[in-house]
């Protein structure tokens, strides 16, 4: 993977770490017991490079479900639909 197609999640970080009271990267990382790295990879959007109790303990700390942490921050899920991957027609059954 290029840094180049890597997406960049950090506005939707920094707006889930403001509505559950962390600051700064470094205390989200205090408070979910995970490293900064792991909080880099999710800024990235590198979430299957994170185990499954990493992202846990980062949606417990920010007070969100997994669910939603992984819909937020997977680049395939929560980029909007290409105009190609839209039926143009649907035919009756």
């Amino acid at each position: 993977m290029t840094h180049q197609n890597r997406q960049d999640f950090t506005p939707q970080l920094q707006h889930f770490m403001q509505v559950g009271g962390v600051s700064t990267f470094r205390q989200l990382s205090q408070k979910s017991g995970v490293s900064e790295k792991q909080v880099m990879r999710l800024r990235r959007g590198e979430i299957n490079q994170m185990r499954l109790d990493a992202l846990q303990k980062l949606s417990d700390a920010l007070g969100m479900s997994i669910v939603d942490l992984l819909t937020t921050f997977t680049p395939a899920l929560s980029s909007p639909l290409s105009p190609s991957s839209i039926p143009l027609s649907a035919s009756p059954t």
